[in-house]
């Protein structure tokens, strides 16, 4: 009885495991991505930024 006690509880505790490696996984690319985004978002402003100034210049 013990040791079926004991092996339910070590298998509970290994798919626990998994599972949060699993969402920390997908809680670092999700991150990753969300911060490629904002770095893309980031240099099409700086661009945008940089022609307008370069316009305004121009007149």
């Amino acid at each position: 009885m013990g040791l079926q006690w004991l092996y339910s509880g070590s298998t509970t505790n290994n798919e626990r495991t998994k599972d949060e490696q699993k969402t920390n996984k997908r809680r670092t690319k999700a991150e990753q991505m969300t911060n490629e985004r904002r770095r893309k978002d980031e240099q099409m402003t700086n661009e945008r930024r940089t022609m307008n100034q370069q316009k305004t210049n121009l007149n």
